[in-house]
């Protein structure tokens, strides 16, 4: 009898622990969206301050950067799970998840681009990552 008074505990526990995951994920989710484009921001402003000649160009620092662009891209579709365009305040548009074929080839097309930042900054070339 004791059994099967533990094993409905544990259910009941189970239960009430999956129902709240379920509510914290959309806005837990869209926390991890906006810390991937912070981080692909910063990165973006690194490099971008060091070709504009407001920061000294550090072609280790452009390539540290470059590679986390990179990495960051390629989180982005992921990042933008279903359901999460209004979870908490978020900048994200509608017309992400109303066009998501636009949205997925927008976004491998910035996958594509970031990888090519990343191997031109491996050259140390401020010119070419100018470029």
């Amino acid at each position: 009898m004791k059994i099967s008074y533990v094993t409905a505990a544990l259910a009941a526990i189970a239960v009430g622990g999956v129902v709240w995951v379920a509510q914290a994920a959309p806005a837990d989710d869209v926390k991890a969206r906006q810390a991937v484009m912070k981080e692909m921001g910063s990165n973006v402003g690194a490099i971008t301050k060091m070709l504009k000649g407001e920061a000294p160009y550090d072609a280790a620092v452009a390539q540290k950067s470059a590679d986390a662009i990179a990495a960051a891209a390629k989180k982005v579709p992921d990042a933008f799970k279903p359901n999460t365009g209004d979870a908490g305040p978020t900048e994200a548009k509608a017309t992400i998840w109303s066009n998501w074929q636009g949205f997925t080839d927008k976004a491998t097309a910035l996958d594509t681009e970031a990888s090519k930042l990343a191997d031109v900054a491996k050259k140390g070339d401020q010119a070419a990552l100018a470029e």
